[in-house]
């Protein structure tokens, strides 16, 4: 059970530094309010009292600020700093929330604090508490619980997939040892966690004396230089002397002074490998899978889209392999998009159509397929909505690293890939890096920034000539007025990413395996009066890039004809020697007759049909201000590749029949019923705003995508 101790209930017994107070009604009842209405420097407030620090080990702060702000808490005695938090994002919007500040595991052995100080930095308007607390956890809080099925638990920012280890609950198992058996797995050290224990690990063989003992201390292992900071551990322990004996495997717990009910941690992909042998020289499989979130089709070096865009890392990938000049995506969202490559199926089919919206368990995706087949199976994620609370993505992987922020650069992305790579082993990998930096805001980093540009110093100043636009720009570029200044930025940022990957792309384990990388959707650039945007479906935000190079790939060889990504899955399972594991898709490797794609829009807007060089688009519902609900725009792709021209009343026959192909094609939708419910979380729908994603008219999950009227679009076809 949690162990609580109220602190907010007696506002007089808090001092308010560097802000005004203000009692206000709350539908809680009273609430301590910090602020004014004008930002302030960082608000201090404290609160005198005694507290044994060894009794809590996570402080909860009931409520909410006005603006982002960042929370970190402190305690004193008599005066002198006795250890803080590292700082938190506090929860924010209109209603309260619930924000934990982890107590650091130093402050359990520094006795008695008299003060408690909590600052909210980031210069907010308006902080309201409702309530304060802090909370002492029973070790089986701090740890997944041992008798279910091992889960990803995150420690900061990684998660690995593992069970937890208490002090009165060890962890056994029976394993056959080869020769040269090695155990390798990762240990997880909460926050919260006594720190002075060990890890014993006993592994008794089935001959007389077959014994193997060894004693880690968590807190003072570490087996590379690659993780000086990571909350992981990961352990090697050579079992070569049971070789080719049946053992038993015991994980316990044993403190040196069980002075705390804090004794737990994650006991992490634990794996049984066999030791290569020092001729062998053999690197292990690897499959790497790159989504480069926001990038357009025609912006790569080798697609010709121009001078300003500067790519030689995936043109030498596409150099050892094969350019599909014409893939599309099935969607213009990023979740949507990526839950459908991970899954094989159509967003028509997955219901998942926006970022707000989970994978739930009962789907099947490419990671669990890899890992059903002994792969490691790892992902690295750049942009908030990705993670597996809000995407329902981490299913099926053994590590997952994402941002807490909105976004990540690529160099973070790449160096977090890089340090698992560094530590060895013998199991293939399957490994996704998702890249975020093609999306908004278009802020990129030195020397990278302005590449291209060669307008006034300053694009923003009023004085220049207003471009006169409906809509205000989105993000950092709101005020522009160059509008080439955006473009180019867009292509800057297609440059920094090729330029970072180019650190993984040119390890020898990744030049000697499978690799792929693809968008998952595009960004409008200015066409059809959409700036800066992955609005509808154009090929602006359809067509994306695609490159896979394998051992024995054609290399330098491209391929014209349309392909869906949503065939890339089972290619790289085919690719890998799986041919014979279950997923949906048809390989990419072989040649294919072009058939029709279709596109599904976020929200379910508009679906597309894109065929024997013609592209549809059927407006579901009334949007955007500026279409009406079933209308059909119609073009001509051989002639038109940015879809310029609206043929619709000039080619009426044909925009018939393929809209009439596309109405069959949603009509055969399958419930899969893989989406769950729409997130409520404030932070996550703060973040998406951040980046854009605004609420939009959608069409009922369950009622028909299209439903016949008296339109007059219905009507002409009719």
């Amino acid at each position: 059970m949690l162990e609580s101790h109220e602190l907010a209930s007696d506002r007089d017994a808090w001092d308010v530094v560097a802000a005004t107070q203000q009692i206000v009604n709350t539908p809680r009842g009273r609430a301590l309010r910090l602020g004014g209405g004008e930002p302030v420097e960082p608000v201090v407030l404290t609160r005198s009292g005694s507290w044994r620090l060894d009794r809590f080990d996570q402080l909860r702060l009931i409520g909410t600020a006005n603006d982002k702000t960042r929370v970190q808490l402190a305690f004193r005695r008599k005066g002198r700093l006795l250890g803080s938090s590292l700082p938190v994002p506090m929860a924010h919007g209109a209603s309260a929330g619930v924000t934990i500040v982890d107590l650091p595991v130093a402050l359990s052995q520094r006795g008695l604090a008299d003060t408690l100080v909590i600052v909210f930095d980031g210069m907010p308007r308006s902080v309201s508490l409702n309530r304060v607390e802090l909370v002492s956890r029973p070790p089986s809080a701090l740890v997944p619980d041992p008798e279910l099925a091992p889960t990803l638990f995150f420690l900061g920012s990684e998660a690995r997939r593992g069970l937890g280890l208490i002090a009165e609950r060890p962890l056994e198992v029976e394993l056959s040892v080869p020769a040269g058996g090695v155990l390798r797995f990762a240990l997880g050290l909460p926050a919260a966690a006594e720190p002075d224990y060990e890890l014993v690990l006993r592994c008794v063989g089935e001959s007389a004396g077959a014994v193997i003992e060894q004693r880690v201390h968590p807190h003072r292992t570490r087996v590379t230089d690659a993780e000086p900071d990571s909350a992981w551990r990961n352990v090697l322990v050579d079992l070569g002397a049971l070789a080719g004996q049946r053992a038993s495997l015991r994980f316990e717990l044993e403190a040196a002074a069980i002075r705390s009910n804090r004794l737990a941690l994650v006991v992490a992909e634990p794996q049984l490998e066999q030791r290569p042998t020092p001729t062998a020289g053999q690197q292990r499989q690897l499959v790497l899978l790159v989504t480069s979130d926001t990038h357009r089709g025609d912006h790569m070096g080798l697609a010709s889209a121009g001078p300003e865009v500067s790519t030689p890392q995936l043109d030498a990938l596409a150099g050892r392999g094969v350019f599909f000049e014409s893939c599309f995506t099935s969607t213009n969202f990023t979740n949507p998009s990526h839950v459908a490559l991970m899954t094989g199926e159509h967003p028509r089919d997955t219901g998942i159509v926006d970022n707000a919206h989970a994978l739930l368990f009962t789907a099947e995706t490419l990671a669990e397929v890899f890992g059903a087949a002994g792969w490691a199976t790892w992902a690295v994620t750049s942009a908030g909505h990705l993670r597996p609370a809000v995407s329902g993505l981490g299913q099926g992987f053994e590590r997952f690293a994402r941002t807490s922020q909105v976004e990540q650069r690529a160099g973070e992305a790449v160096d977090q890939a890089l340090a698992w790579l560094d530590e060895g082993g013998s199991r293939p990998v399957f490994l996704w890096l998702h890249l975020f930096d093609a999306h908004m805001p278009y802020e990129v980093p030195a020397p990278f920034d302005r590449l291209g540009y060669d307008g006034p110093d300053d694009p923003f100043e009023a004085s220049l000539p207003d471009p006169g636009l409906e809509r205000e720009l989105p993000g950092n570029l709101a005020g522009l007025r160059v509008l080439e200044f955006g473009r180019t930025q867009y292509a800057a940022q297609v440059t920094y990413l090729d330029h970072e990957l180019g650190r993984l792309l040119n390890r020898p384990e990744v030049l000697n395996g499978t690799v792929a990388l693809v968008g998952d959707h595009g960004e409008v650039l200015g066409a059809h009066d959409i700036w800066f945007d992955h609005a509808e479906l154009y090929t602006d935000t359809l067509h994306v890039p695609l490159v896979l190079a394998w051992p024995d790939a054609p290399a330098g060889s491209r391929r014209a004809e349309p392909v869906s990504h949503l065939d890339l899955g089972r290619t790289l399972l085919d690719l890998a020697g799986l041919e014979r594991s279950g997923f949906p898709g048809r390989s990419l490797i072989t040649e294919q007759r072009p058939g029709p794609l279709f596109a599904l829009a976020s929200h379910r807007t508009s679906a597309s049909i894109t065929h024997d060089g013609a592209h549809l688009i059927f407006h579901l519902i009334s949007h955007n201000r500026r279409y009406e609900a079933h209308q059909v725009e119609l073009f001509d792709l051989t002639n038109d590749s940015g879809c310029e021209h609206d043929l619709v009343d000039e080619q009426v026959e044909l925009a018939g029949g393929l809209r009439e192909r596309l109405i069959e094609w949603l009509e055969a939708r399958r419930e899969l019923g893989w989406s769950a419910e729409q997130t409520t979380d404030t932070e996550t729908l703060q973040q998406l705003r951040e980046l854009g994603y605004v609420e939009a008219p959608q069409a009922e999950s369950g009622a028909a995508l299209y439903s016949p009227d008296d339109c007059a679009w219905c009507v002409r076809w009719r």
